[in-house]
This record gives structure tokens, sequence and C-alpha cells, in this order.
């Protein structure tokens, strides 16, 4: 079931909830705890053109929504208060260097929204700020994972572009 496109501007626009009638202010609230371990928003702070693999009842962003946040300067500011949000996380958090986290996921997750709508430069820098994270601390970061990461830096889908 997709959730309505409709719901996903509005939720970006607060103007209403994600699917657990979170408002992305509630969200951008998260303790690193919350962000750690609830599993059912990042596909709405970063929404892709596919659905998630584990989340049912979460947005997907058709053409009509990807032109919205291409041509919004209010979705590109959601867009970037999250990636500030999750980059707090990922600085402050160890626990996503460890081998095959789910974290690997959502930091393709967010690289590859990005530079889907247009924000190639925020894009690249969160890669690059992910990969000077990792290699401080010396992350057990798979070759496959880091060839997602580059793939998703380029807005394309590791092994289907």
């Amino acid at each position: 079931m997709n959730i309505n496109n409709s719901r996903l501007i509005d939720f970006h626009l607060n103007l209403g909830p994600d699917s657990s009638g979170r408002s992305l202010l509630h969200i951008l609230y998260f303790s690193n705890t919350d962000l750690e371990f609830t599993h059912d928003y990042i596909q709405w702070l970063f929404p892709l053109p596919e659905p998630s693999g584990y989340i049912k009842n979460c947005p997907v962003m058709d053409e009509d929504v990807l032109d919205r946040f291409k041509n919004s300067d209010e979705l590109k500011d959601s867009l970037i208060s999250c990636l500030k949000l999750m980059k707090s996380f990922y600085k402050n958090d160890y626990g996503w260097t460890s081998k095959n986290n789910h974290n690997h996921l959502r930091i393709s997750r967010i690289i590859r929204c990005l530079a889907l709508v247009g924000l190639s430069q925020e894009a690249n820098d969160f890669y690059r700020f992910i990969l000077k994270l990792a290699i401080e601390r010396n992350a057990e970061i798979s070759e496959t994972t880091l060839k997602y990461w580059e793939a998703a830096s380029k807005g394309i889908l590791f092994g289907l572009n």
C-alpha cells in the first residue's frame, strides 16, 4: 500500500503526519536512541522512487513528487533539515560503523534521495562526510556498501542503472 503522495509533501511542509502519526518537527527532535531504534521514519525523511524492502506503508516518490522536490526551495530546505539531523546522529553515534549495520542502507538512502532531488552538492558532501568518519573510526564497511554509496551520490541505483 503506497502512501498518497500529497501526504509526503504535507509531511515535509510540516502540515501532516507520517504513517505513525508523527510530524516532521517531532522527528527532528528525536534522540539518538530514537534515531537508532525507530525504523519507520527514514523513508519519510528521505523518500525514494522504490518501495522499502523492510518497512511497509511508507511513501514512494513518483515523478510528480520528485518534480515538486526538485522545484521547491521549501521542500529542499526540509531535506536539508533532515540531513542536519542525520549528520549529527552519525557524528555522535558509533554503532553504524560495525559490519553489516542497518544504517549502511539508511546512508545509501540519504545520499541517493539528495542526489535525485537536485541536491547533488549536499549528497556529495554527506558522502564525503560519512567516508571521513568511517576512515577515522576504522569502520567495517563492505566494498559493496562503498560502491552503493558512490552510486547513490550520483543518484543511481547500484546494479540497476
